[in-house]
């Protein structure tokens, strides 16, 4: 019995279509565990947010009604970028279906794909310490003097000493830069959920001392048997990062789901894979191709700050 190429490869990628969205949500991904994810049809999108309303007002019947104008946040510009991948494939390769190829290219795209999103995304944390293009107000991302939005007083969201991961340092960072910031209006930001660690996986001393904290029930690495008293008050999760380059930090965050968290990945084109089809006038060469387009960035620099030199 002849098998027919072109029939073969068709009947392979409409099973694959049916699939391949399962295929990718169960592909491990990094981005999400720092970063937002929205979905957006704009080419470009630009955000921008209304700071705090502040606190009711007494008031009695029939008197005017308080109002209060709130202050405008910074305004954030997105601007997807194009991202694409060619697979080329013998035509023998496909009759023969030699090695597997046929079968994985259509994972091993997607693999890459969410790679490159982790990527892109662990490079806001990386690169946060110098002035990148989507920085608002003259300030990188981690800074200790960001101006608040009612230009009223200034805030930090950067410890500048090379300080281990012990129970007294992310104690320290947690209160310093995540639990008593001060909204747009000066009112005192209110967050009770889990406290993110992210450290550079490719620094195990980091990795290993987050661990030791989140774990442990007494003061880990000392004589001192004290209680932890950071796992009494906040819920600690180490996240290591594998594209975090950055050994001289390490980073502490709100959940990404928490309001007026600021990092994100804004997404306008997930995954698409073209069928296989013939390559140019080669009738021996067939190729694929994947495209995305995605950008990340940040509204705003709350939720998430840095500890190092």
């Amino acid at each position: 019995m002849a098998v027919v190429v072109e029939q073969y490869v068709e009947h392979f990628d409409r099973n694959f279509d049916e699939i391949k969205e399962e295929m990718y949500q169960q592909i491990p991904k990094e981005f999400p565990t720092f970063l937002k994810t929205e979905q957006t049809q704009r080419a470009f999108v630009k955000k921008s947010y209304m700071g705090g309303l502040g606190l009711p007002q007494k008031n009695r019947d029939l008197q005017n009604i308080p109002f209060d104008q709130a202050p405008q946040g910074p305004t954030a510009f997105y601007q997807p970028v194009n991202y694409r991948l060619g697979y080329q494939i013998e035509r023998q390769t496909i009759e023969d279906e030699l090695w597997g190829l046929l079968g994985s290219r259509p994972r091993s795209m997607l693999q890459g794909a969410a790679i490159l999103m982790d990527m892109v995304g662990t490079d806001i944390l990386n690169n946060g310490f110098v002035l990148q293009k989507y920085d608002f107000g003259g300030l990188p991302l981690f800074a200790t003097n960001h101006l608040r939005e009612d230009k009223a007083a200034t805030w930090g969201n950067l410890i500048n000493s090379n300080l281990p991961i012990t129970v007294e340092t992310v104690f320290n960072a947690i209160v310093n830069l995540l639990y008593n910031l001060k909204d747009s209006r000066g009112f005192p930001i209110a967050y009770q959920g889990v406290i993110n660690l992210y450290v550079p996986s490719i620094n195990p001393t980091l990795w290993r001392q987050a661990i030791e904290v989140e774990k442990s029930v007494m003061n880990p690495g000392t004589s001192d048997n004290r209680i932890n008293a950071l796992l009494q008050k906040f819920s600690i999760v180490v996240q290591p990062l594998r594209f975090l380059t950055n050994t001289a930090h390490w980073f502490i965050g709100w959940e990404p789901s928490a309001p007026s968290y600021g990092l994100t990945m804004v997404v306008r084109t997930n995954p698409e894979i073209s069928s296989l089809r013939p390559f140019n006038d080669n009738p021996d060469a067939w190729f694929s191709r994947l495209r995305m387009r995605f950008v990340a960035g940040y509204e705003n620099k709350r939720g998430v700050g840095a500890v190092g030199a």
